[in-house]
């Protein structure tokens, strides 16, 4: 219950019971002050989301309420952060496409190079198999979607290092179809 900025309090903490209260102020603890009042240090103050239920609302929330706090810092000349308990998970997919970008170009590479050291510099040829490894992951994108698996953290390092089951199958699949049969016909074409 609360009335003119005081909060009722029980004094066993658990349970809004009959058993003693207290009268507290609501945001009693709010404000952190320098030693003899010679100023303010940290405070906070609660806000509220509107209700979220999907993915990009969580996500919609942070980017708003990261929008407020910068203005707050501009308007009050001292720095606002925003917080909550789902930002620390949704934080992961304001960056996910680059990070899963960066990270596949990378492994690309690495097996460009490993590649073209392992064939004693043949440079087609290790164009020719980077080539094949990009096709897989094209088609483990359309796997993805097909099996209506979602691009966040866990598939990111999945698709990176092929663990989970349905895209580890799907990698072993689509990884044969291309290594059998693309793969043999394009190096007879080639050379």
């Amino acid at each position: 219950v609360e009335s003119s900025g005081l909060k009722e309090k029980s004094l066993c903490g658990f349970c809004p019971c009959s058993c003693q209260t207290i009268l507290i102020p609501t945001y009693a603890t709010a404000v952190e002050r320098y030693p003899n009042n010679s100023g303010v240090g940290a405070t906070y103050f609660m806000t509220y989301h509107t209700i979220l239920k999907e993915s990009p609302d969580f996500i919609d929330a942070l980017k708003m309420a990261r929008i407020l706090a910068e203005n707050i810092s501009q308007s009050m000349d001292h720095k606002v952060f925003a917080y909550s308990v789902f930002y620390v998970f949704y934080e992961q997919y304001l960056t996910i496409a680059y990070d899963t970008a960066l990270n596949l170009c990378v492994s690309l590479g690495a097996i460009f190079v490993v590649t073209t050291v392992l064939l004693g510099f043949e440079l087609w040829a290790a164009v020719m198999v980077s080539i094949t490894i990009a096709m897989i992951l094209v088609n483990m994108f359309g796997v993805m979607w097909l099996w209506d698996i979602s691009l966040n953290a866990v598939s990111l390092v999945n698709l990176v290092m092929v663990f989970y089951f349905r895209m580890y199958l799907a990698m072993v699949l689509l990884g044969a179809t291309h290594g059998l049969i693309f793969l043999p016909v394009l190096l007879s074409y080639i050379g």
